[in-house]
């Protein structure tokens, strides 16, 4: 198994730490507000089956505590793009900055950050399917995933 105790440590960071440098030249509080619009405008799309996001998901995340030094972290929930095999599973989620943290499963598996606006823009490539959230995933631990 990954040292995920050392990336997670070092991947701990505050809002601004994460940006990506097109987000840096933004202020930062234009740029938490536009990932404030986003999480508002994904929480009222209905139109869609299911949402990206819902009121208990981001109960929930609130709720897990996001610890740098845990082994083997909790999923909560998983993203992932019809029209590839790219899946996010997700641990952590900073409702101020838009930030995920967890497991990419994509050609090049890897722990990372990725941002609520990237799932949405990964989502335009393709207009008529969308990244979505698998609704019957359930809570795991990272290793069974992994195994």
């Amino acid at each position: 198994m990954m040292d995920v105790v050392a990336l997670m440590k070092a991947m701990k960071h505050t809002p601004e730490e994460g940006m990506d440098s097109r987000d840096k030249r933004e202020n930062p509080d234009d740029f938490k507000n536009r990932v404030s619009l986003c999480i508002q405008r994904i929480l009222k799309e209905e139109a869609s089956g299911h949402q990206l996001l819902t009121p208990e998901l981001l109960e929930r995340f609130e709720r897990q505590a996001f610890l740098t030094d845990e082994v083997d972290p909790v999923f909560v929930t998983k993203f992932f793009c019809p029209w590839s095999r790219k899946e996010w599973y997700v641990c952590h989620f900073d409702v101020t900055s838009g930030e995920f943290f967890g497991f990419i499963h994509d050609e090049n598996p890897h722990w990372g950050r990725f941002n609520i606006t990237d799932l949405l823009e990964h989502s335009k490539r393709t207009p008529d399917v969308k990244v979505e959230r698998s609704i019957n995933f359930q809570e795991v631990r990272s290793s069974s995933v992994m195994e």
